[in-house]
């Protein structure tokens, strides 16, 4: 006779909780074609990507990939599906969307969910919104994977043009990569030609790059407008995260952070100003001066603009890279309306050429 006991049932119910999740939380991919079941995402270092297969870690470079599906994120197959229907601006609104619900163990994920965003982005000839995401692309991964995705499709007027190439210039003045700066370079050069090369999807469903004719016109994108018209219902939230950043206390910050974004109508410049902040408190320098300078390239319009070029400098200065921060204070000073302000970045200009 089999005897059933307290422990025995917690043991299987164990088993059996651990194969449900391991089932319903299984991930797939495909490397070059060859498609694998049941994958653990494990981690990104620059363009390569952490998996276990069979268990068993492997390594696989990112420009291999030909298909990734997350089980938490069923937006990454619809935006296939999109993209089989030559829906690319469909699929740049699914990539959007998991990219904000991208869970915390898989944030690792958003370069790469960020390249295929661009794309599509470009393939739709939005051309000024693909422009602004792939920045923020080439300041923090400057891996070929990434650099690759610079858009193609030139379009918009003289004047709309004229802004892109200023963004251009601004973050070439920020980089010292000089795969980076070569990439930029090229992609300013096809402006002032006016080139028109809108990409496409392959046969993979990820989109890619080919030259051809285009019609396509730039549409600003949304973000600034909602930054001029969104209404300041957090400003009382927003004033009480900058409270808690200037106590120091940078950990409760990104908290509050972290649950600000999950509202609607999250007011993401002013999140990622804060995060910058709390960022550059704790010593991480490189990555508060990249989320500054998001703040600058998404949303040159805000209010927080100058601000995050004062703080973008403020951590190069602390990674010991003078000539940036004169540049971006520099900048800086162009861009401030008060007396005030800019006095403070006189001073810090002085204490550089001091120096």
């Amino acid at each position: 006779m089999i005897r059933v006991t307290h422990k025995s049932i917690a043991g299987l119910a164990l088993l059996a909780l651990s194969a449900f999740l391991s089932t319903a939380r299984a991930d797939s991919l495909a490397i070059e074609g060859l498609e694998y079941k049941n994958v653990r995402l494990l981690g990104l270092d620059g363009q390569t990507l952490k998996v276990q297969i069979s268990g068993r870690t492997q390594s696989v470079d990112l420009a291999r990939l030909s298909k990734l599906e997350v089980d938490e994120l069923p937006q990454l197959a619809k935006a296939r599906q999109a993209l089989d229907n030559n829906q690319p601006e469909r699929a740049a609104t699914l990539f959007d969307e998991a990219l904000r619900v991208l869970p915390a163990r898989k944030q690792f994920l958003k370069p790469y969910l960020q390249v295929q965003r661009v794309r599509a982005l470009d393939a739709t000839g939005k051309f000024d919104q693909a422009v602004r995401g792939f920045l923020t692309l080439a300041l923090s991964h400057p891996q070929p994977y990434f650099l690759e995705a610079m858009p193609k499709n030139v379009s918009g007027s003289e004047a709309q043009r004229k802004q892109v190439l200023q963004r251009i210039d601004f973050v070439l003045k920020s980089t010292r990569n000089k795969r980076t700066q070569r990439v930029l370079k090229d992609l300013a050069e096809s402006i002032r030609k006016g080139e028109t090369k809108p990409a496409s999807k392959n046969g993979n469903g990820n989109v890619t790059n080919r030259t051809t004719a285009s019609t396509g016109t730039t549409r600003t994108g949304p973000a600034s407008a909602q930054v001029r018209a969104r209404p300041s219902r957090y400003h009382r939230v927003i004033q009480g995260i900058q409270a808690t950043i200037n106590d120091g206390n940078y950990d409760k910050a990104q908290e509050l952070i972290d649950k600000m974004y999950q509202q609607a109508e999250a007011p993401v410049p002013a999140l990622t100003f804060l995060t910058a902040q709390a960022l550059a408190g704790k010593g991480r320098h490189m990555d508060a001066a990249i989320a500054f300078l998001r703040v600058v390239i998404l949303w040159p319009d805000s209010p927080n603009a100058t601000g995050a070029l004062i703080g973008a400098g403020r951590s190069f200065q602390a990674l010991g890279d003078n000539r940036t921060a004169l540049t971006l204070w520099t900048e800086a000073k162009d861009k401030a309306q008060d007396p005030q302000t800019r006095n403070r970045i006189d001073a810090l200009l002085k204490s550089i050429s001091a120096e």
